[in-house]
């Protein structure tokens, strides 16, 4: 039998196409993403060029990559006419066909964070490219560490930018790009490279939009006076601070929702004073807010819908008055009570009510220890919405409490629903102290605050110091708790930012190197010496 021969090698090119397609293997889908962001492998002329007359620059790098954000890249010293800027597969190329580097200058092109993986978006930052068209590279250098201006931790990714005083302007951190700029690493460190001969003021911020300026919401700092590069090569360390949410002393809102009652949302109450110019407005409280802002909260004695209420506020800039009218239909504020009982062995059993009380009949209050029926030792009005009860402070002892239906009576007219609690006093076997022996031979005073090592960082304990002496410090929370001083400038008992438009700095803040463990019925000991804490 004859064979077609061609027919046969037809047949097994074909079969082995089919074995090598089902042998092909394709790699999954999904897979982890890719969080390296892109190297410099080299460049062409090489970075450092000295008496560089090139036309193009190449940086080359070890992945494709693409221009992020070109509004990043900053040229220092800034160029009447930037060269073109791109990206080309793996590389970027630098361009000065339309403009010619001044002669004798060394130029540094920082691209931020604007170099970044094709894919997943991973920048490189910090990277600069520079050169110098002289003989020589500006060799100055600046460094140091950024922290936060109250807590002390160091910061990331901030940047830190440097602006020469003899072009700068109220204007300058709004409307310019920083001169020359870095960002900081984990650790909070930065450094600034090949700076001329100059004088700049610096700065540093969160760039939360990326832009390269200092906007005013974003987090801040700086130093106040000018910094020569020729002198100044030690560490430069600065203080970020959150600025302030509004103008301190600022009515944030103010209305009149619910009958009889008026309120305001402040920031800062401490820099404004509001007075009711009206008789029939007789009774203020505070509700604490967090973050600065808090309300402060007025009541009438008169029901009537829509009824207005003259107010007179006092700022630091003005004086005017303000009339604030009862929302239409609007409701009497609900009245409520509670027993509150104490924190600390120190604190007495409370009751409080929402809204101010006219007059309450104690006689309709019961109080038994175990079953034995017993009498408050004394009572005290303490606010218009709280009354101390004070009870025998014995260890172990357990009472419980019951206040009839319409005992108290609010200034609006309403009765309280019948309330039941207990109460238990707190033992001071269960808290521990803290005895500083502090040493400070200077004359300025500086407030001691013991604070909690936790995020919220609350403030325990405070006062001021201004002599050597025995601090003792009773019935704390068994916690672990830090140790600062503040340089209160203004004298206002409390740390204050610092407010950039009025180039006013935040005040300084020091903390003991060691934290404090507080166990229960413990006394901790602890000596400190002022004056070698301020030297850090």
């Amino acid at each position: 039998m004859k064979i077609n021969l061609s027919f046969i090698h037809i047949y097994l090119i074909i079969s082995a196409l089919l074995l090598t397609s089902c042998a092909q293997q394709v790699p999954p889908n999904g897979g982890p993403k890719d969080e390296i962001a892109p190297k410099v492998i080299g460049s062409r002329p090489e970075n450092k060029t000295l008496n560089f007359d090139a036309k193009k620059i190449s940086i080359q790098l070890d992945e494709y990559i693409q221009i992020k954000d070109a509004s990043q890249i900053v040229i220092s010293p800034p160029m009447k006419d930037k060269p073109t800027i791109s990206a080309n597969g793996k590389q970027i190329e630098i361009e000065f066909y339309n403009n010619k580097p001044k002669s004798n200058t060394t130029y540094t092109i920082n691209f931020g964070a604007s170099i970044a993986d094709i894919h997943e978006g991973s920048s490189l930052t910090n990277y600069s490219y520079v050169f110098s068209t002289g003989e020589y590279l500006d060799s100055n250098s600046i460094s140091g560490v950024i922290e936060t201006a109250l807590e002390r931790k160091v910061q990331k990714d901030v940047v830190v930018a440097m602006y020469k005083c003899s072009n700068f302007t109220d204007s300058t951190l709004a409307k310019e790009l920083p001169g020359y700029f870095a960002k900081s690493n984990e650790d909070g460190n930065y450094k600034i490279e090949n700076l001329p001969n100059d004088s700049f003021y610096i700065f540093c911020f969160k760039d939360l939009n990326s832009n390269l300026k200092v906007e005013p919401n974003e987090p801040c700092g700086f130093i106040n006076e000018k910094i020569n590069t020729a002198l100044d090569s030690g560490k430069i360390n600065l203080r970020i601070y959150e600025p302030h949410t509004y103008k301190p002393g600022t009515i944030v809102e103010s209305f009149s929702k619910q009958k009889s009652k008026y309120q305001f949302v402040t920031y800062d109450l401490s820099k404004i004073k509001i007075e009711a110019l009206d008789t029939f407005v007789k009774y203020s409280t505070i509700s604490a807010g967090i973050n600065g802002i808090d309300t402060l909260n007025y009541f009438s004695t008169i029901k009537e819908d829509t009824l207005s209420a003259k107010f007179r506020i006092i700022t630091l800039d003005s004086t005017y008055v303000l009339n604030i009218k009862t929302k239409v239909k609007a409701k009497l504020p609900s009245f409520k009570i509670e027993f509150e009982n104490p924190k600390r062995p120190t604190d007495t059993l409370a009751l409080v009510s929402s809204i101010p009380m006219e007059n309450i009949d104690w006689n309709r209050l019961t109080i038994k220890r175990d079953t034995l029926e017993i009498k408050p030792k004394s009572i005290h009005n303490y606010s218009p919405t709280t009354w101390k009860i004070v009870l025998p402070n014995e260890e172990g002892a357990f009472f419980q409490l019951s206040l009839k239906d319409s005992s108290c009576k609010s200034i609006l007219g309403q009765y309280n629903v019948a309330l039941n609690g207990t109460y238990s006093p707190r033992s001071e076997k269960d808290f521990g102290s803290v005895i500083l022996d502090l040493n400070y031979s200077d004359t300025e005073p500086f407030l001691l605050e013991l604070v909690e090592d936790k995020e919220s960082g609350k403030v325990v304990y405070s006062t001021i110091v201004s002599k050597s002496k025995l601090i003792e410090i009773k019935n704390l929370e068994p916690s672990t708790y830090k140790i600062r001083f503040i340089k209160d400038t203004n004298k206002n008992g409390k740390w204050d930012r610092g407010i950039l438009k009025d180039r006013i700095l935040p005040e300084q803040v020091y903390y003991f190197n060691n934290t404090i463990t507080v166990k229960a019925y413990w006394d901790i000991e602890q000596s400190i010496d002022l004056l070698k804490i301020l030297i850090y």
